[in-house]
Parts: C-alpha cells; sequence; structure tokens
C-alpha cells in the first residue's frame, strides 16, 4: 500500500468520513503524514462543505426540543437520532460543525456528540451549564479536534461573579480546567453560538444607563481563551 500513487489516496479519503480517518493515520506514517496535513484538511473540509450539504432544523414540539436533518438535494427530512437520551430528558442543540452535532444534557449525563454514531463525552468537572460551546480547530492538522467548551458562573453578590470554565478536546480526549476566565461585567445569556475558522462566537445584547450594549464574544479553540470586541451601542 505504500507504493500506492498518492493522487488516488487522496481521492479515496477525502470521501470517507472523519473517523475512519482518524484508524487510518495508524496504518503507516505516509498515511499518518498526509491525513495531518493542513493542505489535505482544507480540501476535506471544503470538499465535505460543497458535496455534502444539509439542514439541521430546531424546533420546540410540546414543551420538547426536536432536531431534524433536512438534505435540500433530496429533499428529505429525517430525526437526529437521539436514542441515547432518556424519555422526558431535557436536552439542548449546542451547535454543529462539519458534520457533527453536539448536544447537552442538564441532568446527570455528559454531553453526547452525534453524527451516524453517538459518543458520550466523559463527565466534565462542574454541571452541565447553559454556557456551552462547540468548535473546532483547523490549525491542529487533525480531523477530529473538535472542542466543547463548558462555563459555569457562581454568583456572589450580584452582579459580582466568578467562573470556572473547563473544554474537552476530542484529540485529547480529556476534560482541561482552565479556571476563571469568563470576561467580567458580561451578561450569562449569549444566546446561539456561531462558529468561525476557530473561534466560537456569540453575540449577547443587554441594556446598561438606558443604552443596549452589544458584545461579540469569542473563545478561541487554539489558544483556550476568552475575548470580548465591543460593537457600536443601540440607544433607545
Amino acid at each position: 500500500m505504500a507504493s500506492f500513487p498518492v493522487d488516488i489516496l487522496m481521492e479515496i479519503f477525502l470521501r470517507l468520513s472523519a473517523r475512519p480517518l482518524v484508524r487510518f493515520r495508524c496504518v503507516c506514517k505516509s498515511w499518518n503524514s498526509l491525513l495531518t496535513s493542513p493542505f489535505f484538511i482544507k480540501v476535506y473540509l471544503e470538499r465535505s462543505t460543497k458535496f455534502h450539504k444539509f439542514n439541521l432544523l430546531k424546533y420546540d414540539l410540546d414543551n420538547f426540543l426536536r432536531v431534524q436533518i433536512h438534505i435540500p438535494a433530496k429533499n428529505e427530512l429525517s430525526d437526529l437520532n437521539t436514542s441515547f437520551i432518556k424519555d422526558g430528558e431535557k436536552f439542548k442543540l449546542v451547535g454543529s460543525c462539519n458534520g457533527i452535532a453536539c448536544l447537552s444534557s442538564f441532568d446527570k449525563h455528559p454531553f453526547e456528540s452525534v453524527k451516524d454514531e453517538n459518543i458520550a463525552l466523559p463527565q466534565p468537572s462542574y454541571h452541565v451549564s447553559n454556557l456551552v460551546g462547540f468548535g473546532f480547530n483547523p490549525l491542529s492538522g487533525n480531523p477530529d479536534d473538535f472542542s466543547v467548551v463548558n462555563t459555569n458562573i457562581y454568583f456572589e453578590q450580584y452582579p459580582n461573579y466568578t467562573s470556572q470554565v473547563e473544554v474537552y478536546s476530542f484529540r485529547r480526549n480529556c476534560w482541561k480546567q482552565l479556571g476563571n476566565i469568563f470576561p467580567p461585567s458580561l451578561t450569562q445569556h449569549l444566546g446561539n453560538q456561531v462558529i468561525f475558522k476557530n473561534f466560537i462566537c456569540w453575540c449577547p445584547c443587554f441594556r446598561l444607563d438606558h443604552e443596549i450594549v452589544t458584545l461579540l464574544i469569542l473563545f478561541d479553540v487554539v489558544q483556550d481563551d476568552f475575548q470580548k470586541m465591543a460593537l457600536p451601542n443601540i440607544k433607545k
């Protein structure tokens, strides 16, 4: 297999899902070098986005969250597999990236990452909060380098608070505690997330001195750190 043409290998690998690609890195050094190269990762992600488009639909039905997958090319609608979640147990869709959807439970169960199979993550050190983020590190050279961020806020005397932030790395397969790094003077309701390159982005709004303050909150999955960016205020 070592003498197999590289261009043929590339075409085969580009058509596979991320999970077998991770296993194939152990076949030989040349395969590992090819599959972890920045060029292959870039082409793989671009091809996946172009040829495997689908829409992830989220809505409430009788006070229960429903998540479905819509494939425009086939005009098909199917349920996201949530059979691993107990009946009546509440959960939320954290986000999705590169064909992976991340769900979190509000009870005793850890996070779940869902694609064509279910992956239960180890229990975090702190309880599963409402401030959960899900992103991907495109700079590491690993097609499975996803991160889950769990942020717990502890109010001592409002509006003062401390935080405990921890991040789970799929590549390291463990939780890493980051400590009290959540930006100060921010609302604990960040809203829905958007993934941009190696950043998990939120855009919360809150009222301060008769003005609506809008901030861009970023979590860098490469540096494992938060950043914030002030946007023009909306006067009322």
